[in-house]
């Protein structure tokens, strides 16, 4: 399993998205599985990517130094190349790669069979909302799952472009979810 080196944000990026306010309220809701904000949409999408504890292992390795989404084709700058709570990620999507979508972590999951983290947005992403991706192993099946789970809506900016907004994150999600399984 290749894990590749992401560039990091400079040090006076990274603790001004640190203090930033989050764009949505309740940070931390999506701990809930039935997590709901008025006006938010919920999205949640799941997927056995392969079986055992190895398995569970990699794909939880790949999750938290945030390879699933340089995988998915994000391309992620960086507070630190492991996730922690407080670290915070500047994505990128190419061909949009002037538009940076900024989210810090919320929680970090860190079970014996279950590990993951939520991040919310930030100030110039053109989604409101908490999305969390989370590996989980079912010891009696031995089956791994990745399960990605947000809660979101457009900014007001980027309202007009929800026709086609709510396709991508359909289409990135459903990536997220192939890089976990690679």
């Amino acid at each position: 399993m290749d894990i590749v080196d992401l560039p990091l944000l400079s040090p006076a990026d990274a603790d001004r998205l640190r203090t930033a306010p989050h764009t949505y309220p309740d940070p931390g809701l999506t701990r809930a599985d039935d997590a709901a904000i008025p006006g938010f949409l919920p999205l949640r999408r799941s997927r056995a990517i392969g079986h055992g504890r190895a398995r569970f292992d990699d794909a939880s390795e790949l999750l938290l130094t945030w390879q699933v989404l340089y995988r998915s084709g994000i391309r992620p700058t960086v507070s630190a190349s492991r996730v922690a709570a407080g670290e915070v990620v500047q994505q990128r999507v190419p061909p949009f790669t002037p538009l940076v979508a900024p989210c810090r972590i919320v929680y970090v999951i860190d079970e014996p069979d279950r590990r993951g983290f939520a991040y919310g947005t930030l100030a110039g992403h053109p989604e409101r909302g908490e999305e969390r991706f989370v590996v989980t192993h079912d010891r009696e099946t031995d089956v791994v799952r990745f399960e990605v789970f947000s809660v979101s809506r457009p900014t007001t900016l980027w309202l007009a472009a929800f026709p086609v907004l709510r396709p991508m994150q359909h289409f990135f999600v459903g990536r997220f979810l192939r890089a976990a399984t690679v």
